[in-house]
């Protein structure tokens, strides 16, 4: 029979491991996100801003950490970068930011309805200032692109774009 030929045994075999590891990796438990927009007081600009707890386990250990998601109307922006509070990831019209523990989730549940207050360039930074503070989430997050004039220009243009398109 062909379930009887050693080499098919050992596709089947491989072929589930990969489709186990393929489906564990993206089992991550999330729970409620919190959606709100929130008008810029400097643009015309409003931003989704949407944050989720994530949890996923290794083996015995678990890890939880918390994602916020800055999600800009248009996706033309690459960003990476790395602040005091975790790593953060820019693809397309998403930033996300990872931020290991439970504090932020509870902070941003408290105070939802104005998490971000303003984005401000000065030279090579992107500053968000939250509206809010914490002792492990400072209110100013600071980001630093890899070639930052670009990266600065780029998000500086879409947003100009995106506060035209919405007068």
């Amino acid at each position: 029979m062909i379930i009887e030929s050693p080499a098919i045994v050992i596709f089947l075999i491989i072929a589930s491991l990969l489709v186990n590891y393929l489906f564990s990796r993206n089992a991550i438990k999330k729970k409620e996100y919190i959606l709100e927009k929130i008008p810029q007081s400097d643009e015309d600009v409003y931003l989704d801003v949407k944050v989720a707890h994530s949890s996923r386990t290794f083996g015995a250990a678990r890890v939880s950490w918390h994602r916020a998601e800055i999600i800009f109307s248009r996706n033309t922006i690459f960003y990476i970068a790395y602040s005091r509070l975790g790593p953060i990831r820019m693809y397309k019209n998403v930033m996300q930011l990872y931020i290991p523990g439970s504090n932020l989730q509870d902070q941003l549940i408290k105070d939802k309805f104005s998490p971000i207050q303003s984005i401000k360039f000065i030279e090579d930074k992107v500053i968000i200032k939250f509206a809010w503070s914490s002792p492990v989430i400072k209110s100013t997050l600071t980001l630093k692109g890899i070639d930052h004039e670009e990266t600065i220009q780029a998000i500086k243009k879409q947003l100009d774009l995106d506060a035209l398109q919405s007068m």
